[in-house]
């Protein structure tokens, strides 16, 4: 009996020993599987404003939307200001070409060569708007509307003589507005000065005054909301509201 009972022991490890080989292969099979589909590394990124969820409670609702104020404030001085737009202005300042056609003197041959050059290559660059001045006269100018303040450099002559002023932004205010909206549960509204400036995936906002601060009800929904002042290209000022269902 004692044998019987060692041998039965015997063979239900025996089995127990099997099926875990069979799981790990399973499981080890699936994230290789995995890896390989991806094949690299994939960067975390918060989630979307779809799946994440506005803290509950007045005062945690007020210190969410404080911090998502400092993010979208810092992430627009950043695209304003940042070494990335620097390094973009230099790129274009040192372009051979595009001092070529400034110093041919012929504004026809500069506005076609940059035409040319920002369509097929200085917008993928991610150069969203750019502008060639001359004292008050303005040379060139291509881009896209509602374009972030940039920054800007002197362009010269062969000699060493100022010849022009490039100025270049390197992100418009509707990717601001959809890169919040993306990884955080707030919605964005960025309006200007002149009549018609104004951005925002949410349409219903864009004829509602909006304060500075405090709550606002936009179709029968209400939100908290917060403002920060900044510039858009060529310095015209703008406000940057947030706003996050109360």
């Amino acid at each position: 009996m004692i044998e019987l009972r060692r041998a039965t022991n015997r063979r239900h490890s025996a089995r127990r020993a099997v099926t875990a080989f069979a799981l790990g292969a399973v499981i080890t099979t699936a994230t290789a599987c995995g890896a390989a589909s991806a094949g690299s590394p994939v960067p975390h990124r918060a989630p979307p404003a779809s799946a994440a969820v506005a803290p509950r409670g007045t005062k945690a609702a007020l210190r969410a939307l404080d911090r998502y104020t400092a993010i979208a404030t810092k992430r627009y001085d950043s695209e304003v200001a940042g070494p990335f737009v620097h390094t973009q202005l230099q790129r274009l300042a040192h372009d051979a070409g595009l001092l070529k056609a400034l110093r041919s003197g012929n504004t026809a041959t500069l506005r076609s060569y940059v035409r040319t050059q920002f369509d097929a290559v200085w917008y993928h660059w991610h150069v969203s708007r750019m502008r060639i001045v001359s004292g008050s006269k303005v040379l060139s100018e291509v881009g896209v509307p509602f374009a972030l303040a940039g920054q800007q450099t002197t362009l010269r002559s062969a000699s060493g003589t100022a010849r022009a002023t490039l100025q270049i932004s390197v992100q418009d205010e509707i990717g601001i507005v959809k890169a919040m909206h993306r990884h955080y549960p707030v919605d964005v509204v960025i309006r200007g000065s002149a009549a018609g400036h104004v951005v925002t995936l949410l349409q219903a906002a864009k004829q509602v005054k909006l304060p500075s601060s405090g709550t606002v009800t936009i179709s029968g929904l209400r939100y908290r909301v917060r403002s920060f002042q900044r510039r858009a290209f060529g310095g015209e000022p703008v406000t940057v509201t947030l706003l996050v269902r109360a």
